[in-house]
């Protein structure tokens, strides 16, 4: 073998060992992985390079062939060390680079379905010194759900030192309500979106053919409401209508007028055509209670979803699961049974701000009209 041909194999070779152990996460920094394209393989000594080469050959060979054939379908090391040079610049400049997973895929080689973990094919696949990852909403959605949980529960299970941390525990727990509200609503509209891309990706249906209702929400994802969506996806999924009785329902009902609350806060009512709602009670009702009821509405609708679609529990959605306290729902919806699950039975229908507003008991010169 000629030299040159020599320094390229233990070139290619190197980077496609170094892009590796970049991809598994072994790597603390990048000095080891940019130190390899920074050496001038044709300069070095023959004699360091026929140790390359058999380092290659005995070590190296079989750990990237093993590496391969592990997380993807056709790698090889010459794919991986275009890999590396396509990384390189980009990891220099801000330390982390990503790509469409099917670019991905058509670059370099398919991954394996063990290493994609149930990643949909929207995923965006990013590297960094955490590894290979396959990143898409649902599972970052997740992840923010099960942190403000963490924190709900933390917060809520913990006594405070004195008066000052008591208040800073209390807008702690606040805040992580909130959190968990907001975030279980962000995880049902990414997975409707989802599932709305595959049926639409996959050309599952003839869409100038469908019911005006279904044709509006592939003209416009963006702007269809949820209930149109928890109506109209899943039935476009299964080629069959979806039954939104139970948690779909209390979803809507029970849930989404707190979420709105949040995401639109105002001192008037919502109108009637909304459910005419007080939306400063259900701001300041948000708590753990209410946080941890909404949550488990919206894991058990993404759970019928999924029944419906016949499909398996997603890996995100597990871990969302393990986080929640199995006995909490049933005991928050025996303690919190007065909180009215129609809005309309809470306050009045009238535009203007509300009299109330205030999500406590109430208390002041009128309450106390006509009493000692």
């Amino acid at each position: 073998m000629t030299r040159g041909a020599e320094a390229t194999q233990v070139e290619i070779a190197d980077k496609a060992a170094a892009v590796g152990r970049l991809l598994l996460g072994s790597l603390t920094d990048f000095r080891d992985f940019f130190a390899v394209s920074e050496r001038d393989y044709p300069s070095l000594p023959r004699r360091a390079l026929r140790s390359g080469r058999a380092d290659v050959l005995r070590r190296l060979g079989p750990e990237i062939e093993r590496f391969c054939a592990k997380n993807f379908e056709g790698m090889t090391a010459l794919a991986l060390a275009r890999l590396y040079d396509d990384l390189a610049d980009a990891l220099r400049e801000c330390g982390i680079a990503g790509i469409p997973l099917r670019e991905f895929c058509t670059a370099y080689a398919p991954v394996s379905d063990a290493a994609l973990r149930g990643a949909p094919p929207y995923a965006t696949v990013v590297v960094s010194l955490r590894g290979l990852q396959f990143q898409f909403p649902e599972d970052q959605l997740s992840k923010d759900l099960i942190a403000a949980i963490d924190l709900l529960k933390m917060l809520s299970a913990g006594r405070a030192r004195d008066r000052q941390h008591a208040q800073y525990v209390a807008r702690q727990r606040d805040f992580a309500a909130r959190s968990s509200v907001l975030a279980a609503f962000n995880l049902v509209e990414a997975f409707l979106a989802g599932l709305l891309w595959s049926v639409l990706d996959a050309k599952m249906v003839e869409v100038p053919s469908l019911p005006p209702a279904q044709r509006r929400i592939c003209d416009d994802p963006c702007g269809a409401t949820l209930r149109s969506k928890l109506e109209h996806v899943p039935a476009m999924a299964s080629g069959r209508p979806f039954d939104v009785t139970g948690p779909p329902d209390r979803l809507l009902r029970f849930a989404k007028p707190f979420r709105d609350s949040l995401t639109h806060p105002s001192p008037f009512i919502a109108p009637e055509r909304f459910g005419g709602y007080d939306k400063m009670e259900y701001f300041h009702l948000v708590d753990h209670m209410i946080a941890l009821l909404v949550v488990n509405d919206a894991v058990e609708t993404i759970n019928r979803i999924n029944q419906h679609l016949g499909r398996c529990t997603p890996p995100w959605l597990q871990e969302v699961v393990a986080t929640l306290d199995s006995t909490a729902p049933s005991q928050l919806h025996r303690e919190f049974s007065a909180v009215p699950l129609d809005p309309t039975e809470a306050c009045g229908s009238s535009g203007l701000a509300s009299d109330k507003g205030v999500g406590f008991p109430r208390f002041g010169p009128s309450v106390r009209s006509g009493r000692l």
